[in-house]
């Protein structure tokens, strides 16, 4: 066994070609490089674009229904409505001249006055059905116009005060993630 010898191999993969080295203890083996066409066109953007808008919209919808059908589901367990049907939390057609009762005004009342349950749902409802979703990167924040980035790094960079050096190195690392 004294004769074998160990290998170290490296790869470098890019989006348009991969390296690769093998060494051994006091030389290179092999190395090469493979190039191939880039994922992207000329303007830069990737060749599965649309596939990848498709595919986020699909999922977006099949989470929003499936986060409806949950809700429906705890309202059932809650006892709320007596079936998971979305037409029993629609507000009901209203007549020529009748104040609208939908779930904007539902939710005005409820700052004023408490809402019954059945009123309290629709309003729930209403909210996860068009909550909204914000992804942003740090990159599109900082080139936003508008927005103040430096200052915000400023204030994220620097620890808190009663913040021990361990928890302040920790809170750089969540932030570089």
């Amino acid at each position: 066994m004294a004769g074998k010898q160990g290998f170290t191999f490296g790869l470098d993969i890019g989006i348009a070609s991969v390296g690769w080295a093998v060494l051994a203890e006091n030389r290179i083996v092999d190395l090469g490089v493979r190039c191939f066409d880039p994922g992207e066109n000329e303007k830069g953007e990737p060749h599965n674009q649309k596939r990848r808008g498709a595919r986020v919209a699909r999922n977006r919808l099949h989470m929003r229904r499936w986060r409806l059908r949950q809700l429906l589901r705890l309202f059932c367990d809650a006892g709320i409505i007596d079936r998971p049907d979305p037409q029993l939390l629609v507000a009901p057609p209203r007549a020529k001249g009748e104040p609208e009762a939908g779930p904007w005004q539902l939710r005005a009342k409820g700052l004023k006055d408490p809402l019954e349950p059945l009123e309290w749902a629709q309003v729930l409802y209403h909210l996860v059905k068009h909550r909204g979703f914000e992804f942003f990167r740090k990159s599109e924040i900082k080139s936003s116009p508008g927005s103040d980035a430096t200052s915000k790094e400023a204030k994220e960079e620097q620890p808190a005060p009663e913040a021990t050096p361990d928890e302040a190195s920790a809170n750089k690392e969540k932030q570089k993630l």
